[in-house]
């Protein structure tokens, strides 16, 4: 059993052999060799991860919701109540509505898989690593696609191709979108490592919305007037006639609107601007944090030395 006094005198020890700054510069001295090449092998470290990762270009494009509103419809809502909805009309609150279903459409898997499928970039989106800049080209994870035979490799040789799912996953991750509700603004910008099918694409993607929403009204329209044209032809009053012949007006003008109107759904103010400078990666963010993680290795692995010797000879005090 110890006594009050070997107790003390055991503390007073172990506070004794706490190490000083001269003494934790000891161990770095003695040790310099081991941690200047592990502390080196950080930053070299971080610069190949700096390096090795392609650039990435990002074109973006500023939109404005084209809110047309409801036009003639709107003044009809009072007189043709239910018969407007019965029919599919839109009537009141209809460019509200329109500014979220564009977007909401612009975002949509459908819509995505949609236009990747059609443009015929699935290779580029999954499979696309890099761009060669001297031969204008997009360099391919050849474990993925093989580019000399067009044809899918590896986990995609039993299926054939990616997947709707896989596609809008890949494709999403390149595509951000920001937008403003209450002035109908939308920036819609798309990350590539080439700047020139970033703009491209980006361009497309525009175009593609609007046709999107374009063909969708003017099918809405066409079963409107179908609808209402029975209606017309199956009743004999004059007054409901008349609200007939108004409704298919306005869905007639619907329709001429959407196939003179380009920009149905988005305006463009700023078109896709062709990015001449990468957005990513940050080389010497990277460096930084790679020169700060060996400087965490080397001091943790100095207090740790330091507090096993004091461990070490707390225990041998403790004996004697």
């Amino acid at each position: 059993m110890h006594s009050l006094n070997d107790e003390i005198d055991i503390a007073r020890r172990d506070v004794e052999v706490l190490p000083s700054i001269n003494e934790i510069l000891d161990d770095v001295i003695a040790s310099k060799w081991l941690l200047s090449g592990f502390f080196s092998l950080c930053v070299i470290c971080a610069l190949v991860i700096a390096f090795e990762r392609p650039n990435v270009y990002r074109s973006s494009a500023t939109l404005m919701v084209n809110d047309q509103g409801g036009g003639g419809l709107s003044g009809l809502a009072g007189q043709l109540g239910g018969l407007a909805s019965l029919a599919g009309v839109p009537i009141g609150g209809a460019g509200s509505e329109k500014v979220t279903l564009a977007l909401e459409t612009l975002k949509s898997r459908k819509f995505i898989v949609g236009f990747v499928r059609k443009y015929e970039i699935e290779a580029e989106v999954i499979a696309g690593v890099d761009w060669d800049f001297k031969r204008g080209a997009i360099v391919y994870d050849g474990s993925e696609y093989d580019f000399v035979n067009k044809s899918w490799v590896g986990e995609y040789t039993s299926v054939g191709r990616p997947s709707d799912y896989e596609l809008y996953k890949a494709f999403n991750e390149l595509l951000f979108i920001e937008s403003d509700k209450q002035t109908g603004v939308v920036t819609v910008s798309l990350d590539f490592y080439s700047p020139h099918l970033a703009q491209k694409w980006l361009g497309d993607l525009i175009s593609e919305i609007n046709n999107s929403v374009r063909e969708r009204d003017v099918s809405e329209a066409e079963q409107s007037i179908d609808f209402l044209t029975t209606g017309l032809e199956s009743t004999s009053l004059a007054g409901m006639q008349s609200i007939f012949f108004q409704l298919i007006e306005e869905q007639t003008k619907k329709i001429m609107l959407a196939q003179v109107q380009l920009e149905y759904a988005f305006k463009v103010i700023d078109p896709p601007l062709f990015p001449e400078k990468k957005v990513a990666p940050n080389r010497l963010v990277i460096l930084i944090l790679g020169i700060l993680f060996g400087f965490f290795i080397l001091v943790s692995y100095v207090v740790v030395l330091r507090f096993c010797r004091i461990l070490s000879n707390s225990r041998e005090g403790r004996h004697e």
